[in-house]
């Protein structure tokens, strides 16, 4: 059995939180730069994103991946377009083969995203290959996958016991052949993260999954501190609800006063 839990989880150390905003036009982030970064052993910054003015802070603080649904909000908040932007496609809308590919263009041509990622199951990899086969750039998601989490029993630790550990990471390289360009792992053990990532040869983005990934990713409303009740896999870097709170209470006072 492995003992890490997603209770504890490595973003002390990721880069974006120490940036200094960019003072001249960065250039764009592609899946070559990504590449570069990963066989350098440089970590790769990922974080979710929903309207313009968080995607422009992203930018100006020098996040490489914003995942996001809807794209041309996030897209619209960019003044130089450095973010690679990753459409993250809802449940239901790749339920066919046809269905995904379809859905994963219009994603990319008509929302604005660069490439899209799914929560993948055992039945993915022919989806992946058509959508790779179509230009589309796949980022897989495996673990604790959210969209299905009824069936895999709630929010718990995926990949625990050595033949679910196993599993994982041969479906890892199962995705990989079958042309992903990333992995999203959320929630297995750090042993079982590291094992993936020392396994394959894409880029490997962590939440809840260890320090040994090439990448983390956070959900922008932990990492700011505007979740209550945030979960022990997130770490807040700052707390903007106590700021919001104190900003929101002013104005109420001043306008009942």
């Amino acid at each position: 059995m492995f003992s890490s839990s997603c209770e504890a989880s490595p973003y002390g150390g990721a880069k974006a939180a120490s940036k200094a905003p960019h003072t001249k036009a960065p250039k764009k982030i592609t899946l070559t730069q990504i590449k570069k970064l990963h066989r350098e052993g440089d970590k790769i910054t990922m974080m979710t994103c929903y309207d313009a003015m968080t995607a422009g802070i992203a930018e100006e603080c020098g996040v490489d991946l914003l995942l996001v649904l809807h794209t041309q909000a996030v897209r619209r908040g960019l003044v130089h377009n450095r973010p690679m932007i990753i459409g993250d496609m809802p449940f239901g809308s790749f339920l066919t083969v046809e269905d995904g590919v379809r859905n994963g263009a219009r994603f990319i041509k008509e929302a604005g995203a660069d490439i899209v990622k799914l929560e993948v199951t055992k039945f993915s990899t022919e989806l992946i290959r058509r959508m790779t086969a179509a230009g589309i750039g796949v980022v897989g998601h495996i673990g604790l996958t959210p969209q299905s989490y009824v069936q895999m029993g709630g929010y718990r630790i995926q990949g625990k016991a050595a033949s679910a550990a196993c599993h994982l990471i041969d479906f890892a390289k199962q995705l990989e052949a079958a042309g992903c360009v990333m992995l999203v792992l959320e929630c297995v053990p750090g042993e079982v993260g590291k094992l993936i990532t020392e396994a394959i040869n894409i880029p490997t983005i962590g939440i809840g999954s260890g320090p040994d990934t090439s990448g983390q990713v956070l959900v922008v409303h932990d990492l700011l501190g505007l979740t209550p009740k945030a979960p022990k896999l997130a770490k807040a870097f700052v707390n903007t609800r106590e700021l919001m709170n104190i900003g929101v209470s002013r104005l109420s006072g001043n306008i009942f006063s």
